[in-house]
């Protein structure tokens, strides 16, 4: 969590420093579809991402992810986001909608997590000429569409974003993922820097 406390702090003071400059959106988003991945020290992620057309959401967003811990929590997780159009400039775009999890812990028989969670992704064009952006995304899984062995999960993340090529995108990050066992303890599955990349396909 300090890890994730610090570089949102980061991004926040470069987003400060940034807001003189003027404003230009970025194309790192482009509605192709792409594959993610995401590698830290403890963890690996896998995101695939494709327009909302087949939801009938031709505006939104649609994700599909697989996290693999190096206990050996492994996650599914699928999400569909709708821009909301709101007057936060042009520098900066918002999207919202659900995400829904299924978890297996590895400690334990039948320790099994299904959760829907409500969240926003934030996005800032922090350098456009260069194509750098920062992003902000959090879903939160209250008790009562919590079920299995959790009662809550939090899925914290920020991270910056720059082209690298016309079709790969780098990605540095931090991410903070719990869930609040119905024992009454905390399961923490990632909560440290990452390193990825996105690429776009044809």
């Amino acid at each position: 969590m300090r890890i994730f406390i610090l570089v949102v702090c980061g991004v926040m003071l470069a987003a400060q420093h940034a807001n003189a400059q003027r404003p230009q959106r970025t194309a790192l988003t482009p509605s192709e579809r792409a594959v993610e991945v995401a590698l830290s020290d403890e963890a690996l992620q896998f995101r695939y991402r494709s327009d909302g057309s087949i939801v009938n959401v031709k505006q939104g967003r649609l994700y599909a992810g697989l996290f693999v811990s190096e206990d050996r929590d492994v996650v599914g997780s699928a999400a569909l986001l709708v821009p909301i159009d709101v007057p936060l400039g042009k520098r900066l775009s918002l999207q919202l909608g659900p995400q829904a999890y299924m978890a297996l812990l590895s400690d334990e028989e039948n320790s099994d997590v299904l959760a829907l969670a409500l969240g926003a992704e934030l996005r800032f064009a922090l350098l456009s000429e260069r194509q750098i952006e920062l992003v902000g995304s959090g879903y939160y899984s209250p008790d009562v569409i919590t079920f299995g062995s959790a009662d809550n999960l939090f899925d914290l993340e920020a991270r910056i974003e720059a082209r690298l090529t016309e079709r790969a995108v780098g990605i540095l990050g931090a991410r903070w993922f719990e869930l609040d066992l119905t024992t009454g303890d905390e399961r923490t599955l990632q909560d440290e820097l990452f390193l990825g990349v996105r690429v776009g396909l044809r």
